[in-house]
């Protein structure tokens, strides 16, 4: 395979992966929407597109793999087809999330409202927008806003705590109890899906600087990846994230 042929792979399989990216979106939206609107109709429909992330997922993942193999591919080339076999892997998770809220808001239809929903909507749409705005970094391969959306994550987290305890504040009431399970779960996802799009924002930095930002500050120490030997034995691999650890 030449290097134009080659280049003309990862294109497509960029282009896949932002469609991916939508597909995850759209998800999360609809999932957190069945849940405020108490709309069991529209979280089964999330449960059921989610075969269709997964094929896109498998299908990205088997023409990386495909293509890292390929003699002609040089460190470059397989490093950006590791982070994005990294980032639809990631994105796939993010489905998963929004099919797990889904399957909370069914249960929670079956129970009486336990609380109006003030923080939920905010932490939901803060979650939202990181995913959305780590999408764009991705197709336009903008530093800035992928390293703002790792700084973001933050905020997400003061809303989790914050939620976290209120809602264990109502578990006193046996009558509550089975919906506050769902309603902390929902959060939790919620959570889940801000780590998953600062990951994603972590593999793009690294995708773009040739610098690992991940599990520490920015600093002058990042290995540039430059250094890093032009073997195939030993890419800068994008590694294990904080995203990547057991749910």
């Amino acid at each position: 395979m030449s290097s134009e042929q080659l280049e003309q792979f990862i294109t497509q399989l960029r282009r896949q992966l932002v469609n991916l990216g939508g597909i995850a979106e759209y998800m999360v939206r609809d999932s957190i929407e069945s849940v405020v609107e108490r709309d069991s109709d529209l979280a089964q429909r999330v449960i059921e597109r989610d075969d269709e992330a997964d094929l896109l997922e498998n299908n990205i993942r088997e023409k990386c793999i495909h293509l890292m193999a390929e003699p002609t591919a040089k460190l470059k080339e397989v490093q950006q087809l590791m982070v994005i076999n990294d980032i639809s892997r990631n994105l796939e998770r993010v489905a998963d999330k929004a099919v797990n809220i889904s399957k909370r808001s069914l249960e929670l239809t079956e129970s009486p409202p336990i609380k109006p929903y003030i923080d939920l909507p905010i932490m939901a749409d803060k979650s939202q927008k990181m995913l959305k705005d780590v999408i764009d970094a991705f197709v336009n391969r903008d530093l800035v806003m992928a390293k703002n959306v790792v700084d973001r994550d933050a905020e997400v987290d003061f809303l989790y705590d914050q939620m976290v305890d209120e809602i264990q504040s109502m578990l006193e009431n046996e009558r509550k109890v089975g919906p506050c399970i769902s309603l902390l779960l929902v959060i939790r996802h919620l959570e889940r899906i801000a780590d998953l799009a600062v990951s994603i924002g972590e593999d793009i930095y690294y995708l773009i600087d040739g610098r690992l930002i991940r599990h520490q500050k920015m600093s002058t120490s990042s290995v540039p990846l430059s250094t890093i030997p032009n073997n195939h034995n030993s890419y800068g691999v994008v590694g294990q994230s904080s995203a990547n650890r057991a749910d």
